[in-house]
């Protein structure tokens, strides 16, 4: 059932709407604006039927506190007023009232304003939610786009992307390429799925020695980079290779494969070795 909130300082007012509204909706009544401020702290309403003239805090105010809120401001409001001249209709649509009803009120108008404001909150409501699936979906598919299916890792295409945009700003990162020497020889001995467990190893080990701003990409096959926007030291990075080649090591010795497979590792720097990617990967290789 749809909640709605009426406030008006004037009971009569108050319990004539109590009396048209409760066969259809809960209502919640309120006597002046602080306490229906101090209500939406602690609950949620579909609807609020807001009086423009009471003694303290008119409606105006009322309704400016509850848009500047991040949690109300999306509430349709509906002002309740004595007056019927075109100046207070186009004040409360300025404001940002969805409607305004006229006092003292006629049940059947007061009704239909509600239920048609309320079916186009649903629908407005309806159409956010799909709006947002929809852009979820659109970024998923993106993202896949340009994520390697095995291992989730960036693609090259996107790492590259990412890389120049990076050195265009700051002329400064580091390309650590990772591969694995003999890598054929655990598909032909031990089978693909075999290979495909390794190479999913590699890319959870080189998300341990990363850090959140770097792009971890496989290159294709058992190839692999890691691009390095932290402006770090040649020590650090060599320091970093030197733990991911010894972790790799160990756990490919854990896997007792017969292949004589080991692990290499090249660094390249911007802007010494290079200013955009494919330079950087040409002087790793």
């Amino acid at each position: 059932m749809k909640h709605i909130l009426v406030v008006d300082d004037n009971k009569t007012n108050l319990a004539s709407a109590r009396s048209v509204l409760t066969s259809r909706y809960k209502v919640t009544a309120v006597t002046s604006g602080a306490q229906a401020l101090k209500f939406l702290e602690g609950h949620t309403v579909d609807l609020i039927l807001l009086d423009i003239n009471m003694p303290e805090m008119n409606g105006f105010e009322v309704m400016d506190k509850i848009r500047k809120s991040e949690k109300w401001f999306d509430i349709p409001i509906i002002f309740l007023t004595a007056d019927s001249d075109s100046q207070t209709e186009s004040r409360c649509l300025e404001e940002g009232a969805v409607d305004f009803i006229v006092k003292p009120f006629v049940p059947n108008v007061m009704c239909s304003r509600i239920g048609r404001t309320l079916e186009l909150e649903d629908l407005r409501k309806s159409l956010a939610e799909q709006l947002s699936q929809k852009m979820q979906e659109v970024t998923d598919i993106k993202s896949k786009s340009c994520q390697d299916a095995l291992t989730g890792l960036w693609n090259r295409a996107y790492t590259e992307e990412q890389a120049n945009l990076w050195l265009k700003e700051t002329k400064s990162g580091a390309l650590i390429m990772i591969d694995m020497d003999n890598f054929k020889a655990i598909n032909d001995n031990y089978g693909h799925i075999a290979g495909d467990h390794t190479l999913k190893m590699f890319a959870e080990t080189l998300q341990e020695y990363s850090f959140d701003e770097d792009v971890l990409c496989r290159i294709g096959g058992d190839e692999f980079v890691v691009f390095v926007k932290n402006d770090i030291s040649k020590q650090a990075l060599a320091n970093r290779a030197a733990d991911i080649i010894s972790d790799l090591c160990r756990k490919l010795e854990e896997y007792k494969f017969e292949t004589n497979s080991s692990v290499s590792i090249g660094i390249a720097e911007a802007p010494s070795d290079g200013t955009e990617f494919n330079t950087l990967y040409n002087a790793v290789n």
